[in-house]
């Protein structure tokens, strides 16, 4: 009768011990697939990281051809003003000296 009990004890403590197992089992696995989610998860938000940077680069690419388009534009009309003031400026050399020489 006593071995009985000391048997069923064991036997209770084997199932408890299989059963804290296969619980740990089942969590581990829950791991795992979590781990695979946040992994596929880091992979996607990479990819759009990349994505959005290669977005912004084309964005300041083409804000920085702007820019440059804008200076040479500006460049443009400053040589188009020095030119008509270097104009005006011999006009009026050419007239002083007329006008010194009469």
């Amino acid at each position: 009768r006593e071995d009985d009990l000391k048997d069923n004890q064991d036997e209770r403590e084997k199932f408890s011990l299989e059963t804290k197992l296969k619980a740990l089992e089942v969590k581990v696995k829950v791991r795992e697939d979590d781990l695979k989610d946040t992994q596929v998860q880091l992979f996607e938000t990479k990819r759009q990281l990349k994505e959005i940077q290669q977005t912004n680069a084309q964005r300041e690419k083409i804000d920085f051809e702007k820019i440059v388009q804008d200076q040479k534009e500006v460049i443009e009309m400053l040589k188009g003003e020095k030119e008509k003031l270097s104009d005006e400026l011999i006009k009026s050399r050419t007239e002083l000296k007329d006008k010194t020489d009469e």
